[in-house]
């Protein structure tokens, strides 16, 4: 073997050794590092001032005590007062408390809407978090629009549903899993029926119809159509009492839709936000 050859072998084996075990470790350390800062959260929709729905204290208490997934779950219009990558600081009038983002909705600000679109905002005359649909928006910024979630079985009384949205008080649903928008979740041989409240990672924060919360994976859930073309005579799938029941589509109305079911041997209209018609089950 030619002295050329062996120098650099020995040059190899000296370049190898002085790759120090600690050095790869610091290498694996600082790759590790990074996945761990990433934010869940799109960060670019939490601003301090904006508004946030937010839960109750009282919520936040008993979760906080039993951490109990079967808790009612209600959100009201808070301030955000600082963002951090697993809780954020909420203004609560009188004091400052730390809240999971999986728990907050974050409403932009001057973010537009348009007629036909659904937003997640609150009852403006009142308190709690509702979804509306953007019936006129001259103002873009400041739109009419009637709410959804009130009394979904009943009959009368949406035309007095209708307000005028402040501006940075909404946040529209564009598009499956945004807050706001339906889910399915097979248990047994049913569907069940969930709104979302957020979904980061592969993670989703959801609501069933009475309103407790529940925790449920990406790949679990079957995220509804946010707009959809239903027409009249259509066999379409609607919650009833949160289980997913066939109904025929007998009229749809600024975000509404009538469809009739057979609920115990009768023949009887249900009034369902669109946002929770489903066309297809498996």
């Amino acid at each position: 073997m030619s002295s050329k050859v062996i120098g650099y072998l020995v040059l190899v084996v000296f370049l190898f050794a002085s790759c120090s075990p600690k050095k790869q470790q610091t290498k694996a350390q600082k790759q590790d590092s990074i996945k761990t800062v990433e934010f869940k959260y799109d960060t670019t929709l939490y601003h301090a001032g904006n508004y946030v729905l937010a839960p109750s204290r009282q919520f936040l208490k008993k979760y906080k005590e039993n951490k109990d997934s079967a808790t009612a779950l209600v959100l009201y219009p808070q301030i955000l007062e600082k963002f951090g990558p697993e809780k954020s600081l909420v203004e609560y009038y009188d004091t400052v408390l730390a809240v999971k983002n999986e728990f907050l909705i974050p409403l932009p600000d001057g973010q537009p809407a348009h007629k036909g679109d659904f937003v997640v905002t609150w009852w403006q005359s009142g308190t709690a978090m509702q979804r509306a649909y953007i019936v006129k928006a001259k103002d873009s910024l400041h739109p009419y629009a009637r709410y959804i979630d009130f009394d979904w079985f009943g009959e009368d009384g949406y035309d007095t549903l209708i307000e005028r949205l402040n501006r940075n008080t909404f946040r529209v649903i564009s598009k499956p899993l945004d807050p706001g928008s339906s889910i399915a979740v097979k248990k047994g041989s049913l569907y069940n029926f969930y709104k979302v409240i957020n979904s980061f990672g592969d993670s989703i924060v959801a609501l069933d119809w009475s309103g407790k919360l529940a925790f449920f994976k990406r790949d679990s859930v079957l995220p509804n159509a946010v707009h959809k073309q239903l027409d009249i005579g259509e066999q379409v799938w609607i919650p009833v009492f949160g289980i997913y029941t066939r109904g025929l589509v007998k009229n749809v109305d600024n975000g509404m839709a009538d469809v009739v079911i057979n609920f115990l041997g009768d023949a009887v209209v249900r009034r369902i936000p669109v946002l929770d018609v489903r066309k297809k089950l498996p």
